[in-house]
């Protein structure tokens, strides 16, 4: 993304200087007829484009730094370090160096080419715009094609992130979750998150707590070879399940359906029949349609199948909200000895309690600190936060690309309206000519515009070209939309029209209030 706007600012100011060398014309010319070598016009044009680029490369550096400080405020993603040093300073240089002789060489070449007698005895050039495809008209072109690349990408980012923020993690978002470290507490963990349950419950505002082994987004242990009952394992077979330890109110504390069977019960304890809640991917994967309550398993296929599924879950996200639901046993953390590190609390609804969600979290976190002031906590938010944390890359990216969209659409836009008004302004004596003899004003709207139109056309059709050669770049970026997604083609191709239809009117605008009898004295 960064490399095409780059080359569609190179266009750009390739296309200005340009024009600015065939109003030199004149200049050149004199240039050369007094001695000058071809050679040394060429030096000086390059000159003048590295003068550019070095300007534009100070100025820059100067914004960078800033510009770096907000995207890393705003982009929310953890471990992100990114600052300005020496090797970013020399790639910079590198690249403006680069960019220079890319947008200098053209009008380099064109004023390389210019004839002393020939332009001095045509005297000023006001004649038609010459060859349909000239260098500025093409350098059009490419950016327009350059700019349907990025805006196709940025479209389809930004309906990943849109298409991820639609997604429902299968939880309540708004159930506050606290992240404990607790390794610092002696004694009995089960004990320790029953009594952080019932201290917690009796909290005001708080409806219903919760504790578990994992939060949203932290991982889950993993299991190789489970053995349910009346599975037969096939070559080659994934046979990987994660386990999640969790209280007997955690399901209910995250609004969790339950499909069939049972939730856990606080009898499920250490000494009990050991039991099993599997997710709704589990019951598919090894059940295929069979009602699973009721079935036994284990963790090996030698072992004897002493584990009760006594419950079906609906299924829920677990890491972030891009992945594919995996299979997932909940056990209870009564019976396996396992700790609270993860703290899940219900508020009453607003209506009912009326507090704050900052004091009812105030309160907690003073809760938890009387139960065991050695009891360290990492985070406490709601699991909304957890779950918008796991969008920031894509916000990121997403933001990213639709900043780039946008400039790659102005830079087109001033790009065409530059070489329109270059043109329009060259062909003042036609335009006056062509309505002296009886041509409309309305004609002459419709023949610029046309000529624009004409022009991001083509580069509409390279563009779609390349953006269907180069999807597969963004391919596993996207979620719930393909790389060849016609709405975004279309909306991106009839956003650029729109564009450049308002790039062209002024300049076409401007040919119409030609006066005839003014024109025909321009010479």
């Amino acid at each position: 993304l960064v490399a095409f706007v780059l080359l569609i600012a190179c266009a750009n100011v390739a296309n200005l200087l340009l024009a600015r060398s065939a109003a030199r014309r004149r200049e050149f010319a004199v240039r050369l007829a007094i001695g000058a070598g071809r050679a040394r016009l060429v030096r000086q044009l390059l000159t003048e484009s590295f003068l550019l680029a070095a300007m534009a490369c100070v100025a820059g550096m100067a914004i960078a730094r800033s510009i770096v400080r907000v995207l890393l405020a705003v982009s929310e993603v953890k471990g992100l370090e990114v600052h300005l040093n020496l090797a970013v300073l020399a790639f910079t240089v590198i690249i403006s160096c680069a960019a220079a002789v890319t947008f200098g060489l053209a009008p380099a070449l064109q004023g390389n080419r210019v004839d002393p007698w020939t332009t001095l005895k045509e005297g000023k050039m006001t004649g038609g715009a010459g060859r349909f495809f000239n260098p500025s008209r093409l350098l059009v072109v490419a950016q327009t094609a350059l700019s349907l690349v990025l805006l196709i990408a940025s479209g389809l980012l930004l309906r990943t992130f849109l298409n991820l923020k639609a997604v429902s993690p299968g939880f309540d978002e708004q159930v506050v979750e606290a992240k404990l470290d607790a390794s610092l507490v002696s004694g009995n963990s089960v004990a320790l998150g029953n009594e952080l349950m019932e201290r917690l419950s009796s909290v005001p505002g708080v409806d219903m707590v919760s504790f578990s082994q994992f939060g949203f987004g932290q991982g889950t242990s993993r299991i190789c070879c489970i053995a349910p009952e009346g599975y037969a394992p096939h070559a080659n077979e994934d046979k990987n399940v994660r386990i999640h330890p969790v209280s007997p109110e955690y399901f209910r504390a995250l609004s969790i359906p339950l499909l069939a069977g049972r939730s856990f019960a606080t009898t499920d304890r250490s000494g009990a029949p050991r039991v099993a809640v599997i997710n709704e991917t589990v019951a598919d994967y090894y059940f295929r349609g069979v009602n699973p309550v009721g079935k036994r398993l284990s963790w090996w296929p030698t072992e004897p199948k002493n584990i009760e599924i006594v419950g079906v879950v609906k299924d829920a996200k677990y890491d972030n909200l891009r992945q594919d639901t995996p299979r997932l046993v909940y056990l209870p953390a009564l019976q396996n000895g396992s700790g609270p590190n993860f703290v899940q609390i219900r508020g009453l609804t607003r209506t009912r309690s009326g507090r704050p969600l900052a004091a009812l979290i105030g309160d907690c976190r003073a809760t938890i600190r009387a139960v065991n002031p050695n009891i360290r906590i990492v985070s406490f938010e709601p699991l909304a936060a957890a779950v918008n944390r796991t969008l920031a890359p894509d916000r990121l990216v997403s933001w990213l690309s639709a900043g780039f969209g946008i400039l790659a659409i102005l830079l087109t836009s001033v790009g065409l309206y530059g070489i329109l008004a270059y043109t329009v302004a060259r062909r003042t004596s036609e335009f006056g000519i062509r309505m002296a003899l009886g041509a409309r004003r309305l004609t002459i709207l419709q023949m610029v515009m046309k000529e624009a139109l004409v022009l991001v056309g083509i580069g509409l059709v390279a563009g779609l070209a390349a953006a269907v050669s180069f999807s597969h770049l963004v391919a596993r970026l996207l979620f719930g939309v393909q790389p060849h997604d016609t709405v975004t083609f279309a909306a991106a191709a009839a956003t650029l029209i729109l564009v450049a239809a308002a790039a062209s009117y002024g300049p076409a605008r401007r040919a119409t209030a030609v006066e005839p009898v003014t024109a025909l004295r321009y010479e």
